[in-house]
């Protein structure tokens, strides 16, 4: 048969090049010699044998169980049981290393009271920085009123610099008169 000959223990690339294509270049043929002998005489026929293979495969598969549950250990009698629970000594949660790293770590302060701009943080009267209204501004209705008129007037969005979204009144006003705001 084409393509049967034994390779030798060692070959050159191009011996090695020359075997291969010369076996690929055959196999249509090894094929369809292949499936003459087993009866199959058109490609149709392969095509039913492989879905049928194909549709028994799934059938199988269909038909096993997920997994197989492993009972490896036996099961403990109640004495057993009673045995092992008088015998365990719980670990503590946290090892002694673990406190001893704590105690080294930043203390983080404790708020005790909170109002306004105002907090109490470890016994000592604070000003809340963390708050968005640390400088108590929030409560002014004056500035409400300012800030509702603005935002209806302009908008809100994330940066308004001029040439950025275009030129508004208040970049020119600022412009014109920077002393009020600058001190220039």
């Amino acid at each position: 048969a084409p393509g049967s000959e034994e390779l030798p223990l060692e070959a050159s690339p191009r011996e090695c090049r020359t075997m291969v294509s010369a076996l690929l270049g055959d196999l249509p043929a090894l094929a369809a010699e292949l499936l003459a002998r087993v009866g199959v005489h058109s490609v149709g026929d392969v095509h039913l044998y492989v879905e049928a293979l194909l549709v028994a495969l799934i059938v199988f598969l269909l038909l096993q169980k997920s997994f197989r549950k492993k009972n490896g250990r036996p099961r403990l009698t109640d004495r057993e049981m009673a045995q092992l629970v008088a015998e365990w000594e719980p670990e503590p949660l946290v090892s002694a290393e673990d406190a001893e790293r704590d105690a080294l770590l930043p203390h983080e302060p404790v708020l005790s009271e909170f109002e306004g701009v105002r907090c109490v943080a470890d016994g000592v009267p604070c000003v809340n920085f963390a708050a968005y209204n640390f400088l108590g501004l929030g409560g002014s209705a004056a500035l409400l009123e300012a800030s509702k008129a603005t935002v209806d007037k302009y908008g809100v969005g994330s940066c308004g610099p001029r040439g950025f979204y275009g030129t508004i009144d208040v970049h020119l006003h600022l412009e014109e008169h920077p002393t009020p705001c600058g001190h220039v």
